[in-house]
């Protein structure tokens, strides 16, 4: 019976964390977005940069010079 309760927790635990990790890259995902539109780039195609690489994406957008 205490595996099913461990079994539970466990899963509860990594599930929680997986929407906090999915908020996270969304929020990513925008930051990617607005930085992009203010360098005159794609803010929808950035958006998916920003969302799928995370961080990573949020420094390349921040390094690419301006599109003029």
């Amino acid at each position: 019976m205490t595996t099913d309760i461990i079994g539970m927790v466990t899963v509860g635990f990594i599930s929680s964390i997986f929407i906090y990790v999915v908020i996270a890259w969304f929020i990513f995902g925008i930051i990617c977005a607005y930085i992009a539109g203010t360098k005159n780039r794609s803010q929808f195609g950035w958006f998916i940069v920003g969302t799928l690489l995370g961080f990573l994406g949020l420094i390349v957008i921040a390094v690419v010079p301006k599109n003029e």
